[in-house]
């Protein structure tokens, strides 16, 4: 049986370095030239969209990955009202090395992403994948000698956030007695 708390040590020092460093959720959907991007369908596709990229990368680097992605919405600033949108956590013990990083870097751009790295965040290195016309729409991927982690947020989607936290607890039970 693998230790773990390596593994949670490390998340737990990726994301105070995450916030630390200005990598905090930002939500909005202005683009840096002001240009107003069209939201998600809705909210359950930008969960959906995200969980799909986060499946993604995983796939592309490898490992035996633990998914800690939050199934409860969040609020997120869109064109002067609020909006809604989902966030992941992944976490792995594995490592792809800097060749993960190389690799991870060229499937954001695939993805329409703009990439900026960090190779001084504790033990982390880092590629952090930004929308272009969604800021708050990032994932962040760390690689360290023996572990990797996986963070992302969605696109920010119309919708009411007190209906979303009744619809994802709704589908949590539906999921539970099946």
């Amino acid at each position: 049986m693998r230790n773990r708390r390596p593994l949670y040590t490390i998340a737990s020092a990726f994301l105070l370095t995450s916030l630390l460093s200005g990598c905090a959720v930002q939500n909005s959907i202005d683009s840096p030239d002001g240009v107003q991007a069209p939201p998600a369908t809705d909210p359950s596709q930008a969960r959906t969209d995200l969980h799909s990229q986060l499946d993604e990368v995983q796939e592309l680097v490898g490992g035996e990955w633990t998914n800690s992605d939050e199934t409860g919405p969040i609020e997120c600033a869109l064109d002067g009202g609020s909006g809604v949108t989902f966030t992941g956590f992944r976490l792995t013990n594995d490592s792809a090395g800097e060749t993960g990083l190389e690799e991870i870097s060229a499937l954001s751009e695939e993805m329409g992403f703009e990439i900026t790295t960090q190779n001084d965040v504790g033990p982390y290195k880092r590629v952090i994948a930004t929308s272009p016309t969604d800021p708050g729409n990032v994932l962040i991927f760390g690689v360290a000698e023996n572990a990797m982690s996986l963070w992302g947020q969605g696109t920010c989607a119309e919708g009411d956030l007190l209906e979303w936290i009744h619809k994802t607890r709704d589908e949590l039970e539906e999921s539970r007695e099946e």
